[in-house]
């Protein structure tokens, strides 16, 4: 167990991301279809800008995208979770 999350046979933590702590590798999330499974946290921060100008056009940016769901061993997939950057909450 690392940071209070249970560790896969992989040596990735999962769990819910819990405020104030670090987030683990493979995050709870509730994909399509309502599909409880994990989101690796790799996959899930999006493009990293190469200059200052693609960074603006980053931030700004509110095109969907999706990143697979996992199971716990964080290699089976079960589903598709959408994020949508620079959303209203």
């Amino acid at each position: 167990m690392l940071n209070g999350n249970p560790e896969n046979e992989n040596g990735e933590t999962y769990g819910p991301a819990i405020e104030n702590t670090f987030p683990p590798d493979l995050m709870l999330a509730i994909g399509e279809d309502n599909i409880q499974g994990y989101v690796k946290l790799s996959e899930s921060v999006g493009k990293v800008a190469e200059s200052p100008e693609e960074a603006e056009v980053l931030i700004k940016s509110t095109k969907a995208y999706s990143v697979p769901l996992y199971l716990q061993d964080g290699k089976t997939v079960i589903g598709k979770f959408i994020l949508v950057p620079n959303a209203k909450r």
